[in-house]
């Protein structure tokens, strides 16, 4: 099922979806019509857009892909906070419109509007002033200040940006107020998706990912861009023993700045997504 040898390379093989992906509503370089459009030349067919705390993609790209041929499996990606730890939750299958989805997703988003300024204002103490603008519906983050800080000639790259200034523990960073992982699990529950723990192995301390998967999760992300087959032989043999889905997906934001993340470059077969997506259509179909 999964053709492990060509995972992070530039190497395009049979697979079947994504599950993890970024838009221009959050902070990917993409579309919603142009991943779709790149799924499709990449052939994959199956996809999962998973913006940061909005859903904003949908339901214009489920319209979208639905004309192109491609599975949509709706998605998103909670920040969500565990021992004082950040903790990703993936949401897959809610039916769409979804009010309670919708309504955390405001919450989180003015979560994210008081850390932007916040950051906005060290950065200004440092003497490095710089005004955000959202275009549409885009979910400003870090990655948009990096970007401003690269376009004023503060710094070089956006990677300069975060390993000097807001990247964590750096003198420009700010915590990301955030629901409890317990809570976001009941929230997706209850709002008809599934709720999945997101790259478990970028949870620092290592013991912390150790106990959070003990929360009630419908699965974990095991397969993942940038790990390495015996990395996620670990995170699958997790979820297995504990017979929860195991979903993958490449994360993809940007080609450019992440090239290991490329779409398609993790993936699920169709086994798997089949679960998802048929929750999801029995789901819409209770709406």
């Amino acid at each position: 099922l999964y053709p492990i040898p060509a995972r992070g390379t530039m190497i395009i093989i049979p697979s079947y979806a994504d599950l993890h992906c970024h838009s221009t509503c959050s902070d990917g370089v993409s579309t919603p019509e142009e991943l779709i459009a790149l799924a499709a030349e990449r052939g994959l067919r199956g996809l999962s857009i998973t913006d940061h705390d909005t859903v904003a993609a949908y339901p214009g790209a489920l319209d979208i892909a639905e004309r192109n041929g491609m599975k949509l499996l709706t998605g998103v990606e909670f920040s969500t906070n565990f021992q004082g730890v950040n903790v990703h939750v993936l949401g897959y299958g809610f039916p769409m419109p979804n009010p309670l989805i919708e309504e955390y997703c405001q919450k989180h988003i003015s979560y994210r509007e008081d850390r932007n300024a916040a950051i906005l204002e060290l950065l200004r103490k440092e003497g490095m002033p710089i005004e955000l603008h959202a275009e549409g519906d885009t979910v400003l983050g870090r990655t948009h200040i990096a970007i401003a800080m690269v376009e004023n000639g503060y710094v070089a790259t956006t990677n300069e940006a975060f390993k000097r200034y807001i990247g964590d523990g750096r003198k420009c960073f700010v915590t990301l107020k955030a629901s409890p992982v317990e809570k976001m699990i009941q929230v997706i529950r209850d709002a008809g998706g599934l709720a999945i723990l997101a790259h478990p192995h970028l949870i620092t301390p290592p013991k912390v990912a150790d106990l959070v998967m003990k929360k009630d999760f419908d699965g974990i992300e095991g397969y993942y861009a940038s790990l390495t087959p015996e990395q996620e032989h670990y995170w699958v043999t997790k979820a297995e023993d504990r017979g929860l889905i195991v979903t993958g997906g490449s994360d993809y934001h940007s080609e450019e700045l992440k090239p290991k993340n490329f779409l398609g470059s993790s993936w699920v077969g169709k086994e798997t997504f089949d679960i998802l997506y048929n929750h999801f259509l029995k789901k819409m179909k209770e709406l």
